[in-house]
């Protein structure tokens, strides 16, 4: 029962995370790691919380099921009271369901069908870029509130959906258009390693502090394109800050010592992101950062 009100609690502070993204005060860096125990277990606060692009959309397959049930439920016990007003009411409440239930069914195909595109080859967007976010807090509050999942796992699970619906309708840039934000509490070899291959990519690189810092940068440096790595927290934030005015790939990081501490990230997925953003405009290497 701790851990349910504990992952409750997490739940509602993403959902406001991305409700007061863009406003003038700055969360304390770490913040919403204040109740981590120490402990690397799948609780709320865990320090690696990677999980695979299937979970977000399994979720999301659930979580249209349940509406569709819901629907069907409303129809059943409300066409009665309609049809007393007239069968014109039970038909125009029949459609008003089945266009919502279907537009969502439609979106969710779409978004399915575009992650088995062949990334690299960039398709006609004929759709929102921020589709997969249409289904994100409706996931959180099914997944985390009604079943019990853990809600990092379910935001990490939807950063690798959007970074791949990004790798497949973003526009492509050239190098010096994509800003690489560090967090300043990457270990130094990691942080190195990055910066080593900003330079040999001819992409900016910019260590911050914290949300308001990434956000000055962005301001200073006006990209195109950002690449972020940080949490989930952080990255859900930025994504919901930026996107889809400006492309936005996230790669959470791992934290072995806890929040802010000699975190830990992918350096070859860093280099994987480079090297196609960088590849399909045919851009080569810039000036170093």
């Amino acid at each position: 029962m701790h851990h349910l009100r504990q992952l409750r609690i997490l739940a509602l502070r993403l959902t406001g995370v991305m409700d007061s993204a863009g406003s003038e005060g700055d969360r304390i860096l770490g913040d919403a790691w204040s109740g981590w125990t120490g402990s690397p277990d799948a609780d709320a606060n865990s320090p690696d919380a990677r999980s695979p692009k299937r979970l977000f959309l399994v979720s999301a397959l659930f979580l249209l099921i349940f509406a569709g049930l819901a629907f069907l439920a409303g129809f059943y016990f409300l066409s009665p009271r309609l049809r007393s007003w007239g069968t014109t009411w039970v038909t125009v409440f029949a459609c008003v369901l089945a266009a919502a239930w279907g537009t969502g069914a439609l979106l969710y195909a779409v978004l399915v069908a575009t992650l088995c595109v062949k990334p690299g080859s960039r398709i006609r967007r004929l759709f929102p870029r921020n589709l997969p976010r249409l289904f994100f807090r409706p996931c959180l509050r099914f997944f985390a509130r009604l079943i019990g999942g853990n809600a990092d796992r379910l935001a990490h699970s939807y950063i690798r959906v959007h970074n791949a619906w990004e790798e497949r309708t973003s526009p492509p840039v050239t190098a010096d258009r994509i800003l690489v934000l560090l967090p300043r509490c990457l270990s130094r070899p990691q942080m190195d390693q990055m910066k080593a291959q900003c330079r040999t990519a001819g992409v900016a690189a910019v260590v911050v502090s914290g949300g308001e810092a990434a956000r000055a940068a962005v301001r200073e440096t006006r990209p195109a394109s950002v690449i972020g790595v940080a949490c989930e927290r952080d990255l859900l934030s930025g994504i919901h800050d930026l996107h889809p005015r400006i492309s936005v790939i996230g790669i959470p990081n791992v934290r072995p010592e806890g929040p802010c501490r000699n975190t830990q990230a992918d350096a070859g997925e860093l280099g994987r992101v480079l090297s196609r953003m960088t590849r399909k405009t045919g851009s080569g290497p810039g000036t170093p950062v």
